[in-house]
């Protein structure tokens, strides 16, 4: 909860920098992606036997990556109009890679 708050907090003092209050929800996006992909990390792969569910750093990898590719094609959107369609074929071609990389049996 405290890097929650962290993050909150920074989000309003680039908001409040940037005079742009539509950039605070990516940032806060970011911020909590970032974490998730740190939190995942520091889990790291426990020893499992084989066939057992995978770790929770799988889990908080995606979900971490999820949230900060979605800040950031909303900052790429804000920045860049009009680049919708490409920015979508991005997202959903990362998807793909990550979905792929995660169920393949180690």
């Amino acid at each position: 909860m405290g890097f929650f708050i962290l993050i909150l907090a920074a989000a309003v003092l680039i908001g409040w920098y940037l005079e742009d209050w539509s950039m605070f929800v990516p940032i806060v996006l970011i911020g909590c992606g970032v974490y998730g992909i740190a939190l995942g990390a520091s889990v790291g792969r426990r020893s499992r036997p084989p066939g057992a569910a995978k770790s929770s750093a799988s889990y908080h990898v995606f979900w971490g990556a999820f949230l900060a590719i979605i800040g950031s094609v909303w900052i790429a959107n804000d920045l860049y109009p009009g680049n919708v369609p490409l920015l979508v074929a991005a997202f959903l071609i990362w998807l793909a890679v990550t979905i792929i990389i995660l169920t393949q049996r180690r």
